[in-house]
């Protein structure tokens, strides 16, 4: 028979070279976190409602318009009827979203089951419509009433941004104005060690 004609390759005689660049060429996956949906902290919530304070404003992501030039492309009719499927599959991501659909799910059902089991069968179309109207209803006002209370802790943490800007400012005015008697004071000692009685 004959012999193997292929070239053997095995861990022996493969240089430390040959075993990294082997190594270094299986894809690596990035890990995903665990639990995607973790509430942010004030903090975090801060840097993203107002951004870094040391970056220039052209740089923050999100802005409405470019201000280093251009403006965003206008809205048409066909705009408003464009149906991206990324955002559909992402929707329960944005925020209030979940609870609303949660809530009204809940209310819906309950409304259109107490319903049916009060009505019996002959009222069964009419408790379908009641549940979905329970769950519109009430999916869209709790929406609404979680992005008041949305818009309103973003306008408190902006308070609280300009009242730490305040207090900073204050601090530094307080700590220049120490400064400034400290030195004042260390000057008219050594003024005073300099005079002499004769």
């Amino acid at each position: 028979m004959a012999d193997d004609t292929r070239k053997d390759t095995t861990s022996s005689e493969m240089s430390n070279d040959a075993v990294v660049a082997q190594e270094d060429d299986r894809p690596r996956r990035k890990k995903q976190p665990r639990h995607p949906d973790f509430p942010k902290t004030q903090a975090g919530k801060l840097w993203d409602a107002f951004g870094n304070p040391e970056k220039p404003i052209n740089e923050l992501p999100g802005g409405a318009y470019n201000t280093a030039g251009g403006w965003p492309r206008e809205l048409t009719w066909r705009d408003m009827f464009s149906v991206n499927l990324n955002e559909w599959s992402k929707l329960y991501q944005k925020p209030c979203v979940r609870d609303s659909l949660l809530v009204g799910l809940a209310s819906g059902m309950g409304l259109g089951g107490v319903r049916a089991v009060f009505g019996g069968m002959k009222t069964l179309f009419w408790s379908c419509n009641l549940g979905v109207l329970g769950f519109c209803s009430v999916s869209s006002g709790m929406y609404y009433w979680c992005e008041r209370r949305r818009i309103k802790e973003a306008q408190g943490m902006a308070e609280a941004v300009a009242m730490m800007k305040k207090l900073q400012q204050k601090k530094k005015e307080e700590e220049a104005a120490e400064k400034a008697a400290k030195e004042k004071q260390r000057l008219e000692e050594a003024k005073r060690r300099s005079w002499k009685f004769w």
